[in-house]
């Protein structure tokens, strides 16, 4: 209330007005007046225009109604007196006129009035921040409608490689994002220039999208999980437990976050590893092991659009992410085993689907799904097998065959033949039962890698065994009376392996037997828990499809299996169609099949089909019945980064690799040669080495070791030596699978190893950069722990430090040497594990002589001064590479005493210039 000596009006109200009311009341003779008189003088109408300096409008005269005024400076030092300051005056004004202008935009449906105004605002809009919601109001009506012109406009680049407009763009809801990802696509990428000759200026092209800048650290985010990298690294994982990869967890992080689920459900382990079961749970909760799942989500969030009621891919985006994804395999240019995660992800994608895909991608959906089932069971099985082949023939197909290709897919898939022989029941289910005993058996020795049951024990093995073991039984017995019919059914092969376990724990008593009981425990649990529970759903899968009413269907003669014969080769141009937005199909196709977690499973089953029945005689590569086609697809995969290269304008489908190729084109393009001349090789190692291990002390033909003719191996002669990258990997994955105890004595892998070694380095003279062949190879060595002889220690030392030797390639030195490969740091690992073993494998003398020659070695390779070891352990800017080596090395270091410091240093050439020594030992260590 303003002071009585100002002229400032003065105002009543509440209690005070109520006061004064009753005085005028009690002076008044005629309250109802008085009453009147006081609602107009005291109204707030009055009061305002007595604050404002103006008159109301009942106290004009009736001839002439006068408009009031409004003079802005009593009506801002009113609202001053009421603590509102002039800009809240000014915000809630522009607020409610842009309110109201934003409610009056939703009601207008005429598109021409829309786009007037945009046209007209677009100006203002983009200069001041403060109008921007009137233009994110006009678009978000727009929605589809939205011109071209503005949606490239906010796509435009400022020149420095950022968006120019991002603050407008950011806020936009997910359509109008995605329709300026499209829109921006299409002006940067049309569809004629998919003809680019020039992979570098393709490359520029898709970089200056906006969808690139936005794809790519979800990309990175996804290549980068280190969970997902080591286990892609493992491409001869030796038993099925490392090969199974349970993928649902990403995709179903995915499935999740579109659906807006409250919390995803728990799934099994992203990777197996060791100690790994694969029945048990985690919750979705570590960011590390999830991020890859994570980057699926946003992609998926991405790519999906639920305006028809279903959420569905956007065509045009999954054209550009694939082309992304596509164009960085084509241009890494790796090999067979390489660590391609970005096939991985393609596989993802298409997995994590919510809707129906466009049609173009169904057959390529098939593929990935029966390539994904087998990943989780961690086996490439006929079956699955057939279904690939299936998919690859709706993919490869000439459009003229692909009814064709279509019916034979679906007779296959279903295990139809044209062959109407018939079979009893009883013979048939007898023969399945056979089968399956004998898959649960070759599941057995994978998980005895000691290899303690697989054959009789004697009295000269076990002293006394006769006398305690009234009944003893292995898996060798086991076999024998599967390969006599013995068995009727699956309880009686149980009641074996029972007995078998049984008469080990009853042999081995006393604390001396511990291990050998909990081994005996363990094998038991996994065989009841997966190889006997497995069985048992696969044989009720055959008993309930052979009853009485199909007892007389279509049947191949009981001594014939199913041959999975391959594709027929072919060499294709793809002609560009420039009406059809889609990519080239067999090139993808050969990305899902380069997944490294897919290439290790193909790998596996040529080996393991080699072992089982090119070893023991029962067929040869070129007529086994899966043989051909598994290195078919292994052809395909080898070459998908070509395909890539040229975005899948030319592919080919080549054959085997087993067989005369057809024509020169053939001869020159794929490896049919040296693959042939290389596979003998491998073969003829696989059986050296199981005679290595035979002939060897312990082994069962000791006593004839020297009449016993051992033949050469295979010569390669050197015009012959033409690069196969799937003969490599088949001789590395046996080289693998050798050195795994079990599969080779301690006495025996001296001789076994160098030889494996020898042919390696006849088939790649650079060895040293097969980071997956050296993470497989070292858990191999390591398996022995302790057990390993001085020979084989020093053996192995030996072919490493060939390996990491100069090679010449063509005649010339390599460019780059073996200072930061993948050879040299796993043989630091490998250094550093024997050493927890104690002195008995590694001394300190053993590392004082051992290293110094392997830091001559690597350092003789490199003819650059700066990737000398000395240069790289001084330098502040080293790569992560050496990094980890160096790491390696410290740990060496510490398990030197500090009298040697001063010699190791000098050996490694750790000297200052002029000859001082480096600092001790912590000073050193203190980096």
């Amino acid at each position: 209330m303003a002071d009585s000596k100002s002229k400032t009006p003065k105002f009543l109200v509440g209690q005070a007005a109520a006061r004064q009311l009753q005085r005028e009341l009690n002076k008044s003779t005629n309250p109802a007046e008085t009453i009147s008189s006081f609602q107009r003088t005291r109204s707030l109408h009055t009061m305002l225009s007595k604050a404002f300096g103006t008159s109301p409008a009942y106290t004009t005269s009736k001839k002439k109604t006068e408009v009031e005024s409004l003079d802005t400076d009593p009506v801002l030092v009113f609202l001053t007196h009421l603590g509102v300051s002039q800009y809240d005056v000014h915000k809630r004004i522009a607020d409610t006129l842009q309110k109201q202008l934003e409610d009056e935009i939703r009601k207008v449906t005429n598109q021409e009035a829309l786009l007037h105004l945009l046209k007209n605002c677009w100006h203002y809009a983009t200069t001041v921040p403060e109008l921007r919601p009137i233009l994110w109001g006009l678009l978000k009506q727009l929605g589809d409608r939205t011109p071209l012109t503005v949606l490239k406009a906010l796509a435009e680049d400022d020149g420095e490689g950022k968006q120019k407009h991002e603050e407008i763009f950011r806020p936009l809801p997910p359509l109008l994002k995605r329709l300026v990802w499209e829109a921006d696509w299409d002006h940067k990428m049309p569809i004629e220039k998919e003809n680019i000759d020039n992979p570098s200026e393709y490359s520029k092209l898709v970089q200056s999208t906006l969808l690139f800048k936005t794809v790519t650290p979800l990309v990175e985010e996804y290549t980068s999980n280190a969970h997902l990298i080591e286990s892609a690294k493992l491409a001869f994982a030796t038993s099925v437990h490392e090969r199974r990869i349970l993928t649902t967890q990403r995709r179903a992080l995915a499935q999740s976050t579109t659906t807006k689920s409250s919390t995803p459900s728990s799934t099994a382990a992203l990777l197996r590893g060791k100690g790994t079961n694969a029945g048990t749970t985690t919750s979705i909760s570590n960011d590390n092991s999830l991020s890859s799942g994570k980057a699926v989500s946003r992609i998926r969030d991405l790519l999906s659009d639920s305006s028809s009621g279903s959420i569905s891919y956007r065509p045009k985006l999954l054209h550009g992410i694939l082309s992304m994804l596509m164009m960085k395999h084509g241009t890494d240019r790796g090999v067979l085993t390489d660590v391609n995660l970005h096939c991985t992800l393609v596989a993802d994608i298409l997995l994590s689907a919510g809707g129906s895909l466009p049609k173009i991608y169904q057959p390529l959906l098939t593929l990935a799904r029966a390539l994904d089932d087998a990943v989780k069971n961690g086996v490439f099985s006929e079956k699955d097998l057939m279904k690939v082949q299936g998919a690859l023939k709706l993919i490869f197909a000439a459009d003229g065959d692909k009814t064709s290709s279509e019916e034979e897919t679906k007779k296959e898939g279903k295990g139809e033949t044209d062959d109407s022989s018939t079979f009893k029941p009883n013979t048939f289910l007898k023969r399945q039962l056979n089968r399956i005993i004998t898959a649960g058996v070759t599941a057995m020795k994978e998980s005895d890698p000691q290899s303690l049951f697989l054959n009789p024990v004697t009295d000269n093995i076990a002293p006394g065994y006769s006398k305690v073991i009234k009944k003893p039984m292995s898996l060798t017995t086991i076999q024998e009376k599967i390969d006599k019919n013995v068995y009727n059914s699956l309880q009686d092969w149980e009641v074996d392996v029972k007995l078998m376990f049984k008469n080990c724990a009853d042999y081995n008593k006393g604390p001396s037997g511990k291990w050998f009981r909990d081994e005996a425990g363990r094998q038991l649990k996994v065989f009841k828990q997966e190889i006997f529970s497995q069985a048992k759903k696969l044989y009720m899968v055959e008993v309930q499809k052979r009853t009485a009413a199909n007892d007389v269907a279509k049947r191949k003669p009981e001594d014939e299996s199913p041959n999975v014969n391959p594709l027929q080769p072919m060499n294709k141009k793809r002609k560009l169609n420039l009406e059809d937005y889609s990519l080239s199909i067999p090139t993808l196709a050969s990305m899902l099949l380069s997944d490294p977690f897919v290439v290790r499973l193909l790998l596996d089953h040529v080996l393991r089909s080699l072992r089982v029945d090119v070893l023991s005689g029962s067929s040869i590569p070129a007529a086994h019945k899966t043989i051909p086609s598994t290195l078919q697809l292994l052809h395909i995969a080898q070459w998908s980064s070509q395909f890539c290269l040229v975005r899948g304008k030319r592919y080919l489908v080549p054959d085997a690799g087993l067989m005369e190729p057809r024509d020169s084109f053939h001869e020159a393009i794929i490896p049919h040669y040296s693959l042939r001349r290389y596979l003998p090789l491998v073969v003829h190692l696989m059986l050296e080495a199981k005679l290595d291990k035979r002939l060897s002390p312990g082994g069962d033909l000791v006593s004839v070791s020297q009449s016993v003719p051992r033949p050469p191996a295979p010569v390669i002669e050197p015009e012959t030596k033409a690069y196969s990258q799937v003969a490599v990997a088949l001789l590395q994955g046996a080289f693998v699978y050798t050195c795994l105890p079990g599969n080779s004595q301690e006495t025996s892998l001296a001789v076994t190893f160098s030889k494996f070694s020898q042919s390696l380095l006849s088939l790649l003279p650079k060895a040293w950069d097969e980071q997956s062949f050296f993470a497989c190879l070292v858990p191999s060595i390591l398996r022995h722990k302790s057990r390993l002889k001085g020979p084989v220690r020093d053996a192995i030392l030996t072919s490493w430090i060939e390996w990491l030797s100069d090679s010449k390639i063509n005649g010339e030195k390599a460019k780059i040497g073996s200072m930061l490969s993948p050879a040299h740091e796993y043989l630091l690992i490998l250094l550093n594990e024997w050493s927890k073993f104690g002195n008995t494998l590694v001394s300190r003398d053993i590392l004082l002589l051992h290293v110094p020659q392997i830091v001559e070695t690597v350092n003789a390779t490199e003819s650059d001064p700066n990737r000398k070891l000395s240069s790289l352990w001084k330098a502040t800017d080293t790569k992560e590479d050496f990094n980890r080596i160096k790491q390696q090395y410290e740990r060496i270091l510490g398990l030197l005493p500090d009298v040697n410091d001063s010699v190791w240093l000098c050996n490694i050439g750790g000297q200052t210039e002029g000859g001082s020594q480096q600092p001790e030992k912590t000073q050193v260590l203190e980096e």
